[in-house]
């Protein structure tokens, strides 16, 4: 096995010359990918197993039509820092991290504000299910979406197998915590919270 990955390593480095690519790099990276991809889409079916089978009808349209409009509010999220990121790291500078969580956080401060401003509205439209879980994913999101930095940090240090890892990790403790919701309580408001704090714990954690 070792001298095959000997000669796969001497192949990728001899095509390098004519590609004028990094193929070690794309290589490792284009694996971890692939990894992270199926082990994503078995998950995904496997949930939409759960959700056909033990939750109704009306509590899943409810639960759609959240993560609908948490989709469509995903426009007004700052989550674009992996070139920044990656040009500091390349210059080493690592302390990068810090500075970009803070820059992230500062410019997620539309998203909720136009969060909140859902769930005002549907609070003034007196549905309390989808003001509560408006006014969470506001709060909560930022607070993701500036921790999941150390995706991008991780990315310029080239280590995908700890990205993927920590990608599928998270992954099964938020599958784990939907499915334990669902069995027991069939609320689409604790599948929403469930969803949102299970992220933002393994997100700040990796962080």
């Amino acid at each position: 096995m070792s001298e095959l990955k000997m000669r796969a390593y001497h192949w990728l480095k001899f095509s390098e010359k004519y590609i004028k690519t990094d193929m070690i790099y794309l290589a490792r990276g284009s694996f971890w990918s692939g990894f992270n991809f199926i082990f994503s889409a078995g998950l995904g079916f496997a949930l939409t197993l759960v959700f056909a089978n033990f939750l109704d009808q009306e509590s899943y349209g409810v639960y759609k039509y959240i993560f609908s409009i948490y989709g469509l509010l995903g426009a007004f999220a700052f989550s674009d820092l992996n070139i920044l990121i990656l040009k500091a790291i390349a210059k080493g500078n690592d302390g990068v991290l810090k500075k970009a969580f803070d820059y992230s956080l500062k410019w997620n401060v539309p998203y909720l504000l136009t969060a909140f401003g859902v769930s005002i509205y549907y609070y003034l439209n007196a549905n309390t299910t989808l003001a509560i879980a408006f006014a969470i994913i506001a709060l909560i999101t930022p607070l993701t979406t500036s921790y999941n930095i150390y995706g991008s940090f991780l990315n310029g240090k080239k280590d995908f197998r700890l990205i993927s890892i920590s990608n599928a990790l998270s992954s099964i403790i938020s599958a784990t915590a939907t499915f334990f919701i669902i069995i027991y309580t069939q609320n689409p408001l604790l599948i929403v919270i469930g969803y949102m704090v299970t992220n933002l714990a393994t997100s700040a954690l990796y962080y």
